[in-house]
Parts: C-alpha cells; structure tokens; sequence
C-alpha cells in the first residue's frame, strides 16, 4: 500500500526534514521516538522538548514541532521510525500500542509496520484483532507483504467485499490488485461485485479483474452483459467503459464469442448492440473513448434516455476519462459536446 500524504497526519513542509534529521541520528534517537508515540497529549510536548539536541538542524527542527498539534508530531514520529528501518525493531511495540488511539495517524502507522522487516509480521497479525473496517482491511493489505501470510491477507480482504459499506468494499478490491498471483482465486468471489448497486464499486470490480488478465476469464459473460446495460447516461457510458477495456484484457476471443451469438437474435436491438459493440471492441487503436462521447452528442437519441444535457454530457465524459487509454484524445469531442 502507498500511503496517502494527503490525510492531515503529516505537516509536509516539515516531515522530510525532521526525518532526515532523525536519520542522521540514527538508534540513538529511538528512545525518545518511542516515548513520543507512548506520551498522551498533554504530556508529548514535553516529550519534544526533550529532544536529544544532536546539531543545529534538530534544534530547529525541536522549536517547530514545539508549534504542531500532537497527531502532526506523531505522524512525524511515525515517518522518521519508518524511515530508520529494520534497526527500529525495538519501537515495534509502541506502534502496535498507537494503534489503539484509532486517530489519523492510525493508517501511517500501519503503513510503517513492514519497512521494520520480518520482526513486524507478528505485529501486524495481532493488529488484524485490534482493528475494524478500513483500517483493519490497510494492515491485511500491509501483512500480505508478508510470503507466509498473504493467504491470510487475501480472506480477510474478501470478506470486505460484503461490507455493507461501499467505500470498504471499493477499497477492498482496489486492495487485492496488488495479488495478481492469485487472482484465480481472488476473481471468483469479485465477479458479483460488477453488478454492485453502487456504480464506483461496479467499476471497481471491473478495474480489477481487468487487472487479473486471462485469470478472470470466468468473468466475461458478466461483462458481455455490462455492455448491454441501460441505466442512465453517466452510469451506462461509465459501466461500458470499464467492462470493454476489462474485456479487452482478460479475453478479446471469448467476448466476441458471445456477441457474435447475439447477431442471431430475433431481437433487433440486441442484434444493434452486439454490431455495434463488436465493432467498439475491433477498434484498431484499442480505445473506443472517443467514438462513444460522440455518440452524446446526438441529443434526441432515445437510446440515451434523454439525458444529454451538457451537464450530464461533461460529468460522463469525465467519468470516460478515467478509463481511457489516451485521456488526451477525450479534448476535442469534449469540446465539440460542450458547444452543441
């Protein structure tokens, strides 16, 4: 897992520096790490304050954490242990301890466990008992770093795929692209996923077993029929594109299989919608983005529901955008929908 900076825990002008400082120290600075992650709030500034005066630069680097709420200083604290490595073994307690706070240091701690080396394996798997939801799915993602524990990592992670929240379940998949090597295992128990009631799980789903390649080839009937789907125009352009581009590589053959069959049918719309998704998948530039935003601008189109009203027009192609092979091509028939 790659950590997002973005979450508040860390003050970035700062971090960088005060982790190069802590490095320079090297173990003799891992005493007062640990007391920092131990210290409750009112007690960790004074734990700053106490910092072992090594040279000018964490003198410093001691009067501006001084001014930074306390979840910004143990967020550098977490950072600066992580950073010296395998030789911070001993604060391996203290992060499993500082797990408990449930702040948001909580993720950048988890983050952090792994680069200590094997000695963290243990940790991580009492954390998985000591944690919920979202932060117990980011310490099975960090344990199946671990060889002897990815099969353990692997089920908790699917049994968030059932999460009654969607925001767990997208993470939940976005987590298990990173086991490519078990992905014929992993790609049964995300198939459902496609048909998710909440569109971005949908998409997630196909993400992810486009991910898996021809390890996912159970999922392409499920796909073919994505491509059929007649919901509104945002959700219906955002779900083709997905389970075209996952079709595309999990089993080019096998889907057109399936289409071609539907050229036979007594139904003429579906005999359209195969034409007409047998040639998208034929494209000789492997991206179908650009033709398929110009179908939107045909306004009165029914097969659009009437929906194309440039507000719809931009948030679809903006969803399109997301999964096109080429982003750039999007410009100019967003331009041309944006004028009509």
């Amino acid at each position: 897992m790659e950590y997002n900076w973005s979450s508040g825990a860390l003050e970035p002008t700062s971090e960088s520096d005060f982790t190069n400082a802590i490095c320079h120290m090297g173990v003799t600075a891992l005493p007062w790490l640990i007391n920092s992650l131990k210290a409750n709030d009112s007690l960790l500034k004074r734990v700053v304050w106490h910092l072992p005066i090594g040279d000018e630069r964490i003198e410093r680097l001691n009067s501006l954490l001084l001014w930074q709420p306390a979840h910004v200083i143990r967020g550098n604290v977490v950072v600066a242990i992580g950073a010296l490595g395998p030789q911070a073994r001993p604060a391996i307690s203290a992060l499993l301890q500082a797990l408990d706070r449930n702040d948001d240091v909580s993720e950048l701690t988890v983050w952090t466990l792994p680069q200590l080396g094997p000695d963290a394996e243990p940790a991580l798997l009492e954390a998985l008992s000591r944690t919920t939801n979202f932060l117990r799915l980011e310490v099975a993602s960090e344990l199946g770093t671990f060889a002897s524990q990815t099969t353990k990592a692997i089920a908790v992670m699917v049994e968030y795929l059932k999460d009654p929240n969607d925001f767990i379940r997208r993470q939940a998949l976005n987590e298990l692209r990173c086991f490519p090597e078990y992905a014929s295992t992993i790609a049964l128990p995300v198939v459902p996923l496609v048909n998710d009631p909440i569109v971005d799980v949908q998409n997630a789903a196909m993400g992810t077993l486009a991910t898996f390649g021809a390890s996912a080839k159970l999922a392409v009937p499920v796909l073919v029929q994505k491509l059929y789907s007649t919901t509104s125009l945002t959700n219906f352009l955002s779900s083709k594109l997905y389970a075209a581009r996952a079709l595309r590589r999990i089993d080019f053959a096998g889907a057109m299989a399936i289409l071609s069959k539907d050229l036979a049918s007594n139904d003429p719309a579906e005999r359209s919608r195969a034409e007409e998704w047998i040639s998208n998948l034929q494209n000789v530039g492997h991206d179908m983005t650009p033709s398929i935003l110009n179908d939107l601008s045909v306004a009165g189109d029914d097969s659009w529901q009437g929906w194309a009203t440039k507000h719809n027009w931009l948030d679809a192609a903006l969803r399109a955008s997301q999964v096109a092979e080429d982003p750039d091509e999007l410009v100019p028939a967003l331009m041309t929908g944006l004028s009509n």
